[in-house]
C-alpha cells in the first residue's frame, strides 16, 4: 500500500508500547503512522472510528483482555485487521482469537522488525482481498435480485399481455365462424377460402398464447396438474389418430407402436396430451413429405417407468444445438423455424410438464438423419416414484 500504515497501538504498559514503537521504525520500506491508546475503552473506541490499516492489540489489558475487546470488536461490526501479542505458552488464547476473528498473533519476546513486518503485511493483504470479494460478492447478489425482478416483470407482461390478446382474438374467431356458416349470408368460394385463412390464422395465434400462457406458470411453479390414472396406451394411440390427418396432409406415415398389458401412469392426461401433440407437431413440422414418423410407449428396464418416444426420419439437429433445445424461445435454426412459424417455447413447455409428473425428457439426433425424442414418466405416485434416469434435482411442483 502507498503512504504510511496507519497502526493502532492497544498497550497499557508504556514500556512495551514504547518498544513496539521502535521495530515498526526498524522496519525497512515501510513508514507507521501510530496511534496509541493505552486503556481497553480507549482502545475499543479508536478501532471502532474506521481509521486505520491494521491494530496491535496486547492481550493484558488491565483487568480485561484482548480476547475480550477481539469479541466486542467484531460484534460491533469493527473493519481493522487485528494482530495479538500473546505471551509465552499462550498457544490456546492465540487459537481462540483467531477463531474470534483476528487475524494472527505475536508471541512477545519473540517478535522481530521481519516478523512484524510479514505479519503487518499478511494481515492487511488478506483483509483487503476479504473486502473486495465481500464488495464483488455483495453486487452480484444485487444484481441477482435485479435480474429476478426483470424476469418477473417480463414473466408477469407475457402473462398480462396473453391475457389481453385472448379477448379480441376469440371474437374475431368466433365471428370468423358466423361468416363462414352462412348465418350473415351466402358466401363466394373466394370469401369462405379468405375466412379460412382467418380461422385458422386466430387458431395459430391462440396456441401461441397459450404456450405464452403455460411458459409463463411453468416458470413461476403456477401451472397446475389433475392427476388420475392413465391408459398409457389409450393416450399415445389417441394422440396419433389426433394427428393424422395432419400427417396425411403433408403426405407423411404416422404409425404407433404400443406394448400391451402396460401399467397405468399417475398423470395429467390433458397435459400428456399436450406434449404428445406438441412432440408430434414437431416431428410432422420438420419431416419432408415421403417421411414416416413413428411413436412408441414400453416399459423402461426398471419397470418404475414408461418411456414414450416419437421418432422421425426428419432433418435431424446438429449436436451442438442439442444442449440448448429445451429452452424458452429457443429455435434450432432461426429462418427455418420462422418459416414453420412457433415461438420457440413448445419443447421448453415439454420439459417442464414431464418434469412436473417427476419425469424425464431427453433427446437423441443427427443433422439429416431424424430425431427422437423420448419421455420417461413414472407408474408411481410422484411421492413413491424414484427419480427418472438421468434427471436432474426434482423441480418445483405446481401439482394439485
Amino acid at each position: 500500500m502507498t503512504g504510511p500504515v496507519r497502526t493502532l497501538l492497544i498497550e497499557d504498559d508504556a514500556d512495551d508500547a514504547l518498544l513496539t514503537r521502535e521495530m515498526l521504525g526498524d522496519i525497512r520500506g515501510s513508514t507507521f503512522d501510530i496511534h496509541h491508546a493505552p486503556t481497553y475503552d480507549e482502545g475499543l473506541r479508536q478501532l471502532l472510528s474506521g481509521q486505520f490499516d491494521v491494530c496491535l492489540l496486547d492481550h493484558r489489558l488491565g483487568a480485561r483482555t484482548g480476547i475480550d475487546l477481539i469479541r466486542e470488536a467484531v460484534a460491533a461490526g469493527a473493519d481493522c485487521p487485528i494482530i495479538l501479542f500473546t505471551g509465552q505458552g499462550d498457544e490456546t488464547l492465540a487459537v481462540a482469537a483467531l477463531q474470534l476473528g483476528a487475524r494472527d498473533y505475536l508471541v512477545k519476546g519473540r517478535v522481530t522488525p521481519k516478523a512484524l513486518q510479514r505479519a503487518i503485511g499478511n494481515a492487511i493483504e488478506k483483509h483487503t482481498m476479504e473486502r473486495a470479494l465481500a464488495a464483488h460478492r455483495a453486487e452480484l447478489e444485487q444484481a441477482n435480485r435485479e435480474l429476478a425482478r426483470k424476469n418477473a416483470d417480463i414473466q408477469g407482461f407475457h402473462h398480462t399481455v396473453s391475457h389481453e390478446l385472448k379477448t379480441p382474438l376469440t371474437v374475431a374467431r368466433e365471428f370468423a365462424d358466423i361468416l363462414i356458416e352462412g348465418l350473415a349470408g351466402p358466401l363466394g368460394a373466394e370469401q369462405a377460402e379468405y375466412l379460412g385463412i382467418i380461422r385458422a390464422s386466430c387458431d395459430h395465434m391462440a396456441t401461441m398464447i397459450n404456450d405464452l400462457l403455460d411458459s409463463s406458470r411453468i416458470e413461476n411453479g403456477k401451472l397446475a396438474l389433475h392427476r388420475e390414472p392413465v391408459d398409457a396406451a389409450e393416450l399415445v394411440s389417441g394422440a396419433v389418430r389426433a394427428m393424422g390427418p395432419a400427417a396425411r396432409e403433408r403426405g407423411i406415415a404416422l404409425a404407433c407402436d404400443c406394448s400391451g398389458g402396460l401399467p397405468a401412469l399417475h398423470a395429467d392426461p390433458a397435459r400428456l396430451n399436450q406434449v404428445l401433440a406438441n412432440l408430434i407437431g414437431n416431428a410432422l413440422k420438420f419431416t419432408p413429405p415421403g417421411g414416416a414418423v413413428r411413436v412408441s410407449v414400453a416399459p423402461d428396464p426398471d419397470g418404475a417407468f414408461l418411456r414414450i418416444a416419437v421418432s422421425d426420419n426428419g432433418v435431424g439437429i446438429r449436436a451442438d444445438k442439442l444442449d440448448a433445445i429445451f429452452q424458452r424461445f429457443y429455435q434450432v435454426d432461426d429462418r427455418r423455424d420462422q418459416e414453420k412459424g412457433g415461438l420457440g417455447l413448445g419443447l421448453s413447455i415439454c420439459k417442464g410438464i414431464v418434469d412436473l409428473h417427476g419425469g424425464h425428457i431427453q433427446v437423441t439426433s443427427r443433422a439429416g438423419t431424424g430425431s427422437t425424442f423420448s419421455c420417461l414418466l413414472p407408474t408411481a405416485p410422484p411421492e413413491a416414484a424414484p427419480p427418472a434416469p438421468g434427471s436432474p434435482p426434482a423441480p418445483r411442483s405446481g401439482s394439485g
